[in-house]
């Protein structure tokens, strides 16, 4: 009988065993499937973050709307750029004034008389010097508009050195850096020479074709501030479009006195439009390098370009 009641004890015990046995097996079984649950989960958390960072890293059009989380627009800056352009322009204006009511019809004549009467020089007639006085005067003005900015409007060096050419990403198809003042340059005698034709059209410097040009020219000295010397490039992609849209309505402006000084002028408006293909890819490439820029300017891209005195200053 207490053999029996042994056998039985045992038994018990044995089946209580294995009960917490199977009971841990599983409890841990159970463990396992939480944990799996769980890295799964963790697994797929990681995946949405780095699917959301991927996505907040690449370059959207919704993304340039607006400055990055933590970015400040920068309303001084804006307003910077507007006054120095509307500044830069009504210098121009005011020279051109002086040049047209002062230089052309009473300084010039008297210069040549006194060279005549004391020199005995033969000079060319009056009418051609002073056309030769205005394609010096838009000459000047296409290279060296900037002098009457009170912005830094400095060019980049034509060299793979400087800043602009070596700190950003580029598309494979843009010209090396030598072919830029060639370009400009180029440009620069087509705007002489498309202006002389206005003149010789109209026989002043002081109409709407002219200044629509002198707009163009400060809008374009703006944007060098802006792209070369701040490196906004967001904010330069923002207002590339405003320097071809002021070549382009130059160019009209200029059909209206004279064809053939548009057909002269019109090589400007097709380079523009490659310069804003340009100026947009690199602000593409280099959207993240650069923190994101975006077409407003921020406070975070540094403060705006001090002013100087304009033509003393530079």
């Amino acid at each position: 009988m207490r053999c029996t009641n042994v056998c039985i004890v045992l038994m018990m015990l044995l089946a209580v065993a294995n009960g917490f046995g199977g009971l841990s097996r599983v409890s841990q079984q159970q463990s396992r499937l939480s944990s799996s649950s769980n890295s799964n989960s963790s697994n797929l958390k990681q995946q949405k973050q780095h699917k959301a960072l991927m996505m907040q890293s690449q370059w959207t059009p919704h993304a340039t709307i607006r400055p990055a989380v933590g970015k400040g627009p920068d309303f001084v800056a804006a307003f910077s750029y507007i006054a120095a352009t509307a500044l830069q322009v009504s210098l121009m204006i005011a020279f051109l004034h002086f040049i047209q009511l002062s230089f052309l019809p009473q300084l010039l004549p008297s210069i040549v008389a006194y060279v005549k009467l004391h020199s005995g020089i033969s000079l060319p007639p009056l009418a051609k010097l002073q056309k030769g006085v205005v394609a010096f005067l838009f000459l000047f003005l296409s290279l060296r508009s900037r002098i009457f900015s009170p912005l830094d409007n400095s060019r980049p060096r034509a060299n793979k050195n400087d800043p602009v050419f070596k700190n950003r990403l580029r598309p494979s198809w843009q010209p090396p850096p030598l072919a830029f003042p060639i370009i400009w340059s180029t440009i620069a005698l087509l705007r002489t020479w498309s202006s002389v034709l206005i003149y010789s059209a109209t026989n002043s410097i002081l109409n709407v074709p002219i200044f629509s040009l002198l707009c163009h020219l400060a809008t374009g000295d703006t944007w060098n501030t802006i792209n070369n010397v701040e490196a906004r490039l967001g904010t330069a992609a923002l207002v590339v479009p405003l320097v071809l849209a002021t070549a382009a309505y130059t160019t009209y402006q200029y059909a209206k006195v004279s064809i053939v000084a548009a057909k002269v002028l019109a090589p400007s408006v097709a380079w523009l439009t490659v310069a804003n293909l340009l100026v947009f890819s690199i602000y593409r490439l280099n959207y993240e390098r650069a923190g994101k820029p975006s077409l407003f300017p921020s406070k975070e891209e540094g403060p705006p370009s001090r002013w100087r005195l304009p033509i003393f200053g530079k």
